[in-house]
């Protein structure tokens, strides 16, 4: 009897151990849980988004974008009667003494991961009357686009209003986004009937020319691999916890899997852009790009993007930058008839050889620049704090460097003034 109390004891305090760890564990849960539903207030990714027979995808005026990684940012926003997340474009034609300049760009100027005080066209505008310029910002970002579907935003949205300046946002994505070939092979879009203007080379690629908007473009839309179902149980906890959604992304990055393996939602079997290539070379039109030996042995969706990073490409994607340097002689050919200022800005994530043949592209053409990277540098800044940690997108800071980089090239340069840029 008196041998076995001490076991009692020592099982009895590791029982009531278990049970405070127990508890606490479950307390943690429970306040974690409650924290990230407080902080997501609701807001779950959710869009609509409508066809313009010019312009081309922009989302659906005067619906609301609600998007979020569940880590850095829970936003939800208005678009305006023009389909863009930023103010109602009125003001911005408004009778007066002004300087209006517009923006144009892709999802870093669409800007769905901050509030509107944060974004890089308010920050401009407060910048440039803070200087004494009386300036009127409008921002025309939407995801995917390059110079050639933006020239749509163009011609549907900002010819009527007569800008001063036009400034062409740029980032690394662009090089496959002007292309029609290119950007068939990452979306899965028939490369003549899609849903906005891209450029498509011919046979020869001698010749491009800028697509139109399809209206039944998703009829023909490219096969997709087949789905991989996910794990229902993971699909379900993913789907119901918000903490979960908060672990889903770090423990992604722990681990070096994609996140589908921890959510647990369906996925493509296989990457699709090898697929889609198929695809495109049994059709005779297409198969010339693919028949010369050019095409890369690895042709994998990430290579759409990174293989412009390196110093010399495969010629497989010289169409990227043929098709770039397309739209940016379209855009300079609308600067001339319609009498406005034509600028581009070199967002962050442009460096070293990506960065090198875009400012070629423009200094052929004689198209002015700044870039965030400079500034950043002169200014004694890291570009790794102008994003989200779990996005590649700009945070609030990123936004506002952008913006203090833009002004400072603007104002240097007399923008709306008698000086040349």
């Amino acid at each position: 009897m008196t041998s076995q109390a001490p076991l009692r004891t020592k099982k009895n305090t590791l029982l009531s151990c278990l049970a405070v760890a127990t508890v606490t564990l479950l307390v943690f849960v429970l306040a974690g849980e409650a924290f990230f539903r407080w902080r997501a207030r609701g807001i779950d990714p959710g869009w609509e988004t409508r066809l313009h027979p010019v312009a081309g995808m922009t989302y659906a005026p005067g619906t609301r974008v609600s998007w979020t990684n569940h880590v850095d940012f829970w936003v939800s926003q208005d678009v305006n009667r023009e389909g863009f997340l930023d103010r109602e474009p009125e003001a911005f034609t408004a009778p007066g003494p002004a300087c209006r300049i517009a923006l144009v760009g892709d999802s870093f100027l669409e800007a769905s991961q901050v509030a509107l005080a944060d974004k890089v066209q308010v920050r401009l505008e407060d910048l440039l009357r803070a200087s004494g310029l009386s300036a009127r910002v409008r921002a025309y970002g939407f995801s995917g686009t390059g110079q050639a579907a933006q020239l749509g935003f163009y011609e549907a949205f900002l010819r009527e209003k007569r800008p001063d300046v036009v400034v062409l946002f740029l980032v690394i994505n662009d090089f496959a986004d002007n292309s029609a070939l290119l950007t068939a092979l990452r979306n899965g879009w028939d490369p003549v009937r899609g849903p906005r203007p891209l450029v498509l080379a011919d046979a020869s690629r001698d010749t491009r020319t800028l697509t139109r908007v399809c209206p039944d473009w998703e009829s023909h839309r490219l096969t997709p691999p087949p789905v991989a179902p996910g794990n229902r149980t993971l699909a379900a906890l993913y789907r119901t916890s918000r903490l979960y959604r908060w672990l889903t992304p770090h423990l992604a990055k722990t681990f070096g899997r994609p996140r589908h393996v921890f959510s647990g939602e369906d996925h493509p079997a296989f990457d699709q852009t090898p697929e889609y290539a198929r695809q495109l070379r049994d059709r005779p039109e297409f198969a010339a790009f693919f028949d010369r030996g050019e095409t890369p042995p690895e042709l994998t969706s990430e290579r759409l993007d990174m293989d412009y990073l390196k110093p010399e490409t495969a010629p497989f994607f010289d169409e990227g930058t043929a098709a770039t340097a397309f739209a940016l002689d379209q855009w300079v050919s609308l600067s001339r008839r319609d009498g406005f200022r034509l600028v581009a800005f070199l967002t962050h994530c442009l460096a070293g050889p990506a960065r090198d043949r875009f400012t070629a592209l423009l200094d052929q053409r004689g198209i002015p620049y700044a870039e965030q990277n400079d500034f950043a540098r002169r200014q004694g800044l890291s570009p790794s704090t102008f994003t989200f940690q779990y996005d590649a997108h700009w945070n609030a800071t990123g936004h506002r460097v952008a913006a203090e980089a833009l002004a400072e090239f603007l104002l240097a340069r007399n923008v709306c003034g008698q000086g040349n840029f």
